[in-house]
């Protein structure tokens, strides 16, 4: 299995949270009572799950943290990377409760960021699945842009000097682009001939997304990530459910 800079880099997220407590302290990028899953509710079919389809992960909702009153609001559909710009570092950030869609933070040392109850980050966007441009098998969906980090090369291109290869989720795949259909992640492949239940095929060079069949839903992840700060010391990300980045 291959490993990406984003994989490696949410395995540190978690491993210092587990870290923390157990040791009862606070490590520098803390998510205690956030809480991370795919999109959606339903189940993968028989077929689906066949040829690698993977369905939702059940989890609790977050709990809800104490919300200082000097914290600063991001409403739903706000430019949030923009509030958090216009506060110095060590500032209390709250999400209002509802779907808060692409987000990215670059977070700063002292940070916090809490979620009002029902507070939800989700990397994806939906798709119009009442606009397919065939009917019939496979299904295409034309003029779906993505600019999410991707790999362009069968060794997958180097992310940065350290080497770290940014390939696909699956080890054949080298875009980073995910696709939840009815709430099921479909296994990304290569070719539009490969394409089968339970997987899908996305052609950056014509934004076209190809299914094996139709769906009532279709989300696909276009942000990197919720959260970033390489050098970032003492962060605190509690009370949100975060789904669906790529």
């Amino acid at each position: 299995m291959k490993i990406t800079a984003r994989n490696l880099a949410q395995q540190i997220v978690l491993l210092l949270s587990v870290m923390a407590v157990l040791a009862g302290a606070t490590p520098a990028l803390a998510a205690s009572g956030s809480h991370f899953s795919r999109p959606g509710s339903s189940g993968p079919s028989t077929a689906d799950t066949a040829n690698g389809a993977v369905g939702p992960v059940p989890v609790a909702a977050p709990s809800s943290p104490r919300i200082p009153a000097d914290a600063v609001r991001i409403p739903v559909g706000a430019d949030a990377q923009q509030i958090v710009d216009a506060h110095p570092a060590g500032t209390t950030f709250v999400f209002a409760s509802g779907v808060h869609r692409g987000v990215e933070i670059g977070v700063r040392s002292g940070d916090t960021y809490l979620g009002e109850e029902g507070a939800v980050l989700d990397g994806t966007r939906e798709l119009d699945t009442t606009s397919f441009a065939t009917t019939t098998r496979p299904y295409k969906l034309r003029g779906v842009h993505s600019d999410a980090t991707t790999g362009t090369s069968d060794s997958c291109a180097p992310w940065y000097e350290g080497g770290i290869a940014q390939c696909g989720h699956e080890q054949e795949v080298f875009r980073s682009e995910q696709l939840f259909a009815d709430g099921t992640r479909l296994r990304h492949v290569n070719t539009v001939a490969e394409v089968v239940d339970g997987t899908w095929h996305y052609d950056a060079s014509t934004a076209t997304v190809t299914v094996p069949r139709q769906y009532g839903q279709l989300e696909m992840s276009v942000s990197d990530f919720a959260f970033a700060g390489w050098n970032s010391t003492d962060v605190t990300i509690r009370g949100l459910h975060i789904r669906g980045y790529a």
